[in-house]
């Protein structure tokens, strides 16, 4: 148990504070490796339980900054971790504290991911498109002329990305 006088971790780059179980996590690291070491010795063959010397050690899942914003969700008999996103939020409140006007009663209403949904998959890979139907409804409308003058000046731009 970590005592009441001992101030939360911070993280110095981007001033996250550890909630009680990361700070549990982190500051009991020591106790925690020394509780697995005492199992260890325990289970193995000067013991009654005779586990093998080669038998696999189960890893401490310590809770770090990183699992701040995991979020954990049930599909299918699967658990997927899923990280939220938080860098919009992150230069929301940077802008907010740099003193420029964030109206945070609409930011809510909107996807707060860096890619609209119906362009991406929740893992964030795009999703594949049929690009010859795409270039026929973008090139629609555009008119090419047979011949361009030359006796007057003229330009005629084509954007190969988006065809």
């Amino acid at each position: 148990m970590v005592p009441d006088s001992v101030l939360a971790p911070l993280n110095i780059i981007n001033k996250e504070v550890a909630t009680p179980e990361i700070q549990e996590s982190l500051l009991g690291a020591e106790h925690l490796g020394q509780a697995q070491m005492k199992v260890f010795v325990d289970k193995r063959p000067a013991s009654d339980q005779h586990l093998g010397l080669k038998s696999p050690i189960l890893k401490n899942k310590a809770k770090t900054f990183a699992s701040l914003y995991e979020v954990d969700q049930l599909s299918k008999n699967k658990q997927n971790t899923i990280k939220v996103d938080r860098q919009i939020l992150q230069r929301l409140v940077t802008a907010y504290r740099a003193g420029r006007k964030v109206d945070l009663e609409n930011v809510p209403q909107h996807e707060l991911m860096p890619i609209p949904p119906s362009l991406a998959a929740t893992n964030g890979s795009l999703h594949s498109t049929n690009k010859s139907a795409l270039a026929n409804i973008l090139t629609k409308h555009v008119q090419t002329p047979a011949d361009v003058p030359l006796q007057e000046p003229s330009c005629l731009a084509i954007d190969a990305k988006h065809l």
